[in-house]
């Protein structure tokens, strides 16, 4: 009975933490087709309440001559102003747009999905064989 009850959870735990990170990823990346090359106009740099610092970017991208402002928000090292990112932008909506490194955070989570799903698998043959 114990075993079946643990084969659940981890069964429930891979498919939610699959399923979020897929959906998280499939809102951050529908319509946004296009690249373009964004730069970092301001950037603000505070310390988060563990300590560590965190920068505020805006950046600034082209889109059909029009010029549009995103802000992001990142804690992987200092960041200057001037530096170029890669964005990818919605033709219909540019002020949709995502980076990549937006998308580390659904992937984490669709992996941790996968890897509870393998142990899960273990488990089960564990018991089978």
């Amino acid at each position: 009975m114990e075993d079946i009850i643990i084969c659940s959870v981890f069964g429930v735990l891979a498919i939610v933490l699959f399923f979020v990170g897929f959906v998280w990823r499939r809102i951050i990346t529908t319509g946004c087709t296009m690249p373009v090359e964004g730069q970092i106009v301001e950037v603000k740099r505070t310390r988060s309440q563990s300590g560590k610092h965190l920068y505020h970017l805006t950046l600034g991208y082209e889109v059909n001559g029009q010029m549009y402002r995103s802000k992001a928000l990142t804690n992987m090292g200092r960041r200057n102003p001037q530096e170029v990112q890669q964005l990818f932008v919605d033709p219909d909506n540019p002020v949709r747009q995502y980076r990549k490194k937006d998308l580390l955070m659904p992937d984490f989570l669709m992996l941790w999905g996968g890897c509870v799903f393998v142990i899960l698998l273990g488990i089960i043959l564990t018991f089978i064989f």
